[in-house]
């Protein structure tokens, strides 16, 4: 298939997306053994200013970082001064969580294949984003939902964490050491989220996102604690680079970024995600070591997605092939990051494009179902005089800090960091409410005696605040 025909399926796909959910632009490319056969922009990078697109549009890639977090781990390991199988309090002593085993127990490999036992605690990036070992240290008093190494909990905290305990190991930011070990050998292009979403001064992607029928604009992220589970913001054409490097077995022009024994590690399963057996082209996913790994469509795949404030990504490639593939969106919330990777992956894996259409399907339920949930929710009764009056107050968790609730002109108004929600009446002592933007959802909070339990998207924990 030619480039141009690549090209024309693409906007093809775009302009369905686009006519479901809104879609602002962005940016893909496909390699083959090494050489790019395809690299394609369209849209626009601001759509009030029509700017367009382009191969040096910085994006947020989110977490797509997390492989490069997971690459400074496999530098360190041939450094010889960190071992993937070494508990983190040999390097970090003061390191706790809340159970005591596995404090002692955990590793890096634990940490970076998502199987320490905890589930998300994403909620709280809501109001802590800038210190990174305040971040570290909150660890100490999330809840666990399994037990360490029992199942596949995606967890941002653990990648935090172990970017700190490198820092602790080299005595290099964990910045200086994605930077000058990955980036500048590779000749890419980045930059890292900071406390002023670290856009300033750069051709950049304005951030947006799908409120279920049209992009509106977002708030770009901010704040540079979480940076090594999803801070990087990078361009095309540099994660052309990245990507040929990793389906080259870590090697490049002049080097390689570790050795073959550490690549081996990098992509070696770790634990299970799961099977589907109603998705052909992808039944069976496990995780490796900042990596997705997956039989797609019979061939070995190793891939990662990033979601975060306006942006949706995908980079993968096929181990030892040369080949992968990027796809980068500045909206969020969509399918076309999923859609697009569906075709660059069939074109690499079957020769020829799949029938897109289920995806858009699948995509369109989920979001009219959200969406139905969400307007439940808003449509509940104001909570009752006394309820309010009870419940105005402020409530203490030790990882998330405090949450108020005070009386407003539409009743009870919940407030936690940059999250809002009006709250309504579900039934006696319990109490539901949505919070908006790109990361719209629901919190569900149930009476404990004097004090609350907060129920949020990110887990089935329903976590005690204490009222203060």
């Amino acid at each position: 298939m030619t480039e141009e025909q690549m090209k024309h399926d693409i906007d093809a796909l775009v302009a369905r997306v686009e006519a479901i959910a809104g879609l602002t632009g962005g940016a893909v490319a496909l390699l083959c053994g090494g050489e790019v056969v395809l690299s394609h922009c369209f849209g626009y990078a601001d759509a009030e200013a029509q700017k367009p697109m382009t191969d040096e549009t910085f994006f947020d890639i989110a977490s797509c970082s997390k492989a490069f977090t997971a690459m400074v781990g496999a530098q360190a390991a041939d450094g010889g001064v960190f071992s993937w199988d070494t508990p983190v309090v040999r390097y970090m002593p003061d390191y706790q969580m809340a159970d005591a085993y596995i404090t002692e127990h955990v590793t890096g490999r634990d940490m970076l294949s998502h199987r320490t036992g905890l589930p998300r605690h994403d909620f709280m990036r809501a109001k802590f984003t800038d210190d990174r070992a305040d971040t570290v240290a909150r660890i100490a008093h999330m809840e666990f939902t399994r037990g360490l190494r029992e199942k596949y909990q995606y967890c941002n905290q653990m990648f935090v964490a172990f970017g700190y305990m490198l820092e602790r190991i080299t005595g290099k930011t964990w910045e200086q050491q994605v930077l000058t070990q990955i980036a500048e050998p590779l000749g890419m292009e980045m930059r890292i989220r900071g406390s002023d979403g670290g856009m300033q001064g750069l051709d950049y992607a304005k951030p947006y996102h799908t409120d279920g029928r049209r992009a509106v604009p977002s708030e770009l992220a901010v704040g540079g604690a979480v940076a090594p589970c999803g801070g990087i913001k990078t361009n095309l054409r540099s994660l052309i680079k990245w990507v040929r490097a990793m389906a080259q077995g870590g090697a490049y022009d002049g080097g390689r970024l570790c050795s073959e024994a550490q690549m081996r590690e990098l992509l070696t399963p770790n634990i299970a995600i799961g099977m589907d057996t109603a998705n052909e082209r992808e039944p069976l996913t496990a995780y490796s070591l900042g990596w997705q790994l997956s039989s797609y469509r019979g061939v070995p795949c190793v891939s990662h997605g990033g979601s975060i404030n306006g942006f949706n990504s995908n980079v993968g490639f096929l181990p030892g092939t040369g080949s992968g593939y990027v796809v980068l969106v500045n909206t969020h919330g969509t399918p076309a990051h999923a859609v697009l990777r569906a075709y660059l992956l069939d074109l690499l894996t079957a020769g020829k494009a799949g029938e897109a259409q289920p995806m858009l399907d699948a995509w369109y339920a989920g979001i009219d179902a959200t969406l139905a949930e969400l307007a439940r929710v808003e449509a509940l009764a104001p909570p009752t005089d006394e309820e309010i009056a009870w419940l105005c107050g402020s409530y203490f968790h030790p990882t998330y800090d405090c949450f108020t609730i005070r009386r407003g002109a539409d009743g009870a108004e919940f407030t936690y960091g940059r999250h809002t929600a009006r709250l309504g009446r579900a039934e006696d002592g319990v109490w539901r409410g949505v919070y908006g933007g790109d990361e719209f959802g629901h919190l569900t909070l149930t009476r404990d005696g004097d004090d609350l339990r907060l129920r949020n998207p990110d887990s089935e924990l329903h976590q005690l605040f204490r009222r203060v």
